[in-house]
C-alpha cells in the first residue's frame, strides 16, 4: 500500500494536537508507510510542542511564522521535501474517529478518477464575496490527495490566505487573485485561492465527503461539531473567533475546554452525536464542466 504524509496544522492547541495525534496512532495502519508532520505556528507553545513530539519517530515538527494554516501547508510544500505519495491535511481540531479514514479517500482517488476527496468548504455559486466564476473548494480540516496536486496548487494559486501573503517567504506563480481584488476586495479565507486557480486552469475532479453527524443541536445549540462522512470528527475550533461560544451557545465551551486541556473524549463526543437532518449526501464536483455532477450516497 502507498504512504502518506499527514499534515496537522496547530496554533497553540496543544491539547487539541494531543488528541488528534493519539487518534492518528489508533486508526494507523500498519501497511501504509504514514508520517506526521505538525505544521507549528505557535508562538508561546512552541518548546512544548518540540517536548512533546520532537523526538517521536512517526512525527517531524515544521515551524511558520504564523499567519494562517494555508500558509503552513504552502510553506511545507514550497520549502521542504515530501517523499510520500499521497498527502492528508487536518487541523488539530479533527480527530480520525474510523479505521478506513485515510484508506477510504485514498482509494477512491485513482479508480473514481478523483484529484482530492475530503471535507466540502463551499461552491463558488453561493459565495459572492469570491470572483464571479464557478469553483468548488475543499477544506483544510481533512483533506486527501496526491503530494504531486498538493505541489501543484501550493506553487500556482496557493493555499494561503491572500491578505497575509506580504507578510510571509513565499513566491507564487499565479497572480490572477491580485488582479480581481484590485478593488480592496481581495480576502480569501485559507485554501480558497488554490481551488480556485485549480478549476480555471484544470479540469480536476473532486469529491466532497458527506457530513453524517452533528453536534450542539441536541444540546438546543447551533451546530458547532460535524462527523464528515463518519470517519472524522471536527469540532470547529477556532482560536480567531473570539464570540464563537456566544453565537453557538454555552456546551460548546464545556467540550472545548476538555480537548483543549488534552482529555481524549472522541469517543464520547461521537456517542453523542446525531444524525445530520439531511443525509448522508457526497457531492461530486465535475472538473471538465464546472458544475456539481451528481449526489450520491457514500459508496
Amino acid at each position: 500500500m502507498n504512504s502518506c504524509t499527514i499534515i496537522v496544522f496547530n496554533y497553540e492547541s496543544i491539547g487539541f494536537l494531543r488528541v488528534c495525534i493519539e487518534q492518528i496512532r489508533k486508526y494507523a495502519v500498519p501497511e501504509m508507510g504514514q508520517h506526521i508532520i505538525i505544521a507549528d505556528q505557535s508562538i508561546k507553545e512552541r518548546d512544548l510542542v518540540k517536548k512533546e513530539f520532537g523526538k517521536n519517530a512517526d512525527v517531524t515538527i515544521i515551524n511558520m511564522d504564523a499567519l494562517c494554516s494555508g500558509y503552513g501547508l504552502d510553506y511545507i510544500l514550497q520549502k521542504h521535501k515530501i517523499d510520500s505519495e499521497y498527502i492528508c491535511t487536518l487541523d488539530c481540531d479533527a480527530f480520525p474517529t474510523h479505521k478506513e479514514w485515510l484508506t477510504w479517500p485514498i482509494s477512491l482517488l485513482k479508480p473514481e478518477g478523483f484529484k482530492f476527496v475530503g471535507g466540502v468548504f463551499f461552491e463558488s455559486n453561493f459565495e459572492p464575496i469570491y470572483p464571479p466564476t464557478k469553483f468548488f473548494c475543499m477544506t483544510q480540516c481533512y483533506r486527501v490527495g496526491r503530494t504531486e496536486d498538493y505541489k501543484m496548487l501550493a506553487f500556482h494559486g496557493g493555499f494561503s490566505r491572500f491578505n497575509v501573503r506580504d507578510r510571509g517567504e513565499l513566491n507564487y506563480a499565479n497572480d490572477d487573485w491580485a488582479k480581481w481584488g484590485g478593488n480592496g476586495d481581495s480576502w480569501s479565507d485559507d485554501a480558497v485561492i488554490a481551488h480556485y486557480w485549480e478549476d480555471k486552469y484544470l479540469t480536476n475532479n473532486k469529491l466532497g465527503l458527506p457530513i453524517t453527524h452533528s453536534m450542539g443541536r441536541e444540546f438546543g445549540d447551533s451546530d458547532w461539531g460535524a462527523i464528515i462522512d463518519g470517519m472524522v470528527f471536527h469540532l470547529g475550533y477556532s482560536h480567531w473567533s473570539n464570540t464563537i461560544e456566544d453565537n453557538v451557545g454555552k456546551n460548546y465551551g464545556y467540550w472545548k475546554g476538555r480537548l483543549g486541556n488534552g482529555e481524549n473524549i472522541v469517543e464520547e463526543m461521537v456517542a453523542i452525536a446525531a444524525n445530520y437532518p439531511t443525509g448522508a449526501k457526497a457531492i461530486v464536483w465535475d472538473g471538465t464542466e464546472k458544475r456539481t455532477l451528481n449526489i450520491f450516497n457514500k459508496i
